[in-house]
């Protein structure tokens, strides 16, 4: 339901220009493996895509024009190619590339908590070793989300949200 509102927004008159540095895992929290030894990050470490993706589909990429910053290190190194080969081939139509657009908005913030066990309980029953079982959980994600103006440096927006994720597993065994 969330994408299809994205999609849906009317677009804007003017698009402005923003920018994603990074949007990372700010938790710092790790979660074990049920079936290994070893532990993983307990949120997504690609929030950062996920942020440009939700920018680019809003009113179907008709309402802000959002330029590579969180790569811009190879952005700016195929450019230099770009311009070396050039001047190598001595192209007198085009003497050089055009400039990178700059952005009018940054957007920063990160997933700031990831809270789990809110909620948990389930039930089970067990009869000569033939059992089945259905447990729950409740978790908390809480994202935050500012975009500050390339300009003067204020903070135009400042947005703190969480989402709550509701977890249902089941199973049947044999002893």
């Amino acid at each position: 339901p969330t994408y299809e509102q994205l999609l849906n927004f009317p677009p804007a008159e003017k698009m402005p220009v923003v920018a994603v540095y990074n949007f990372k895992d700010l938790t710092g929290q790790r979660k074990r493996r049920d079936s290994l030894a070893d532990f993983s990050t307990a949120v997504t470490q690609g929030s950062t895509e996920l942020l440009i993706d939700a920018l680019k589909t809003a009113a179907g990429g008709k309402w802000f024009r959002v330029v590579e910053r969180n790569g811009i290190d190879h952005l700016v190194r195929e450019r230099q190619i770009v311009r070396s080969t050039r001047e190598e081939n001595e192209e007198s139509e085009n003497k050089g590339i055009q400039p990178l657009l700059f952005a009018g908005i940054i957007f920063e913030g990160g997933i700031i908590g990831y809270d789990t066990n809110i909620e948990s309980g389930g039930r089970g029953a067990r009869t000569l070793g033939v059992g089945a079982q259905q447990s729950y959980r409740r978790d908390v994600v809480t994202v935050s989300l500012r975009g500050i103006s390339t300009l003067t440096g204020e903070i135009l927006l400042n947005v703190q949200t969480k989402k709550t994720i509701l977890s249902v597993g089941g199973g049947f065994d044999v002893f």
